[in-house]
């Protein structure tokens, strides 16, 4: 019987870096996932106000009132819903 044999032996350089290479991964790509979202969300609230705020031009022969009041609505609304897109992610 040894005298080091009660000790436990330190663990080798591999097992103490043990590190899943696939999770950094998996993390940037939830990122590119995030952004990716985040630019169709804002691309198609602003798509869709500016159709509807044209729609209710020419419907209404209001000029470009509505289209521009259209774009804005959009724009706020796009940006609130990046809003809780990135309220959720990041768990605020």
């Amino acid at each position: 019987m040894s005298v080091n044999s009660n000790k436990t032996q330190p663990k080798s350089h591999d097992t103490l870096h043990n590190h899943n290479d696939t999770n950094g991964k998996s993390d940037l790509a939830r990122v590119f996932v995030v952004v990716g979202n985040l630019g169709f969300v804002m691309f198609f609230s602003i798509i869709i106000g500016f159709f509807t705020g044209f729609w209710l031009d020419k419907f209404f022969h209001t000029g470009y009132i509505l289209l521009i009041a259209g774009i804005i609505i959009g724009i706020c609304a796009g940006f609130y819903r990046c809003y809780l897109i990135l309220k959720k992610e990041l768990n605020l």
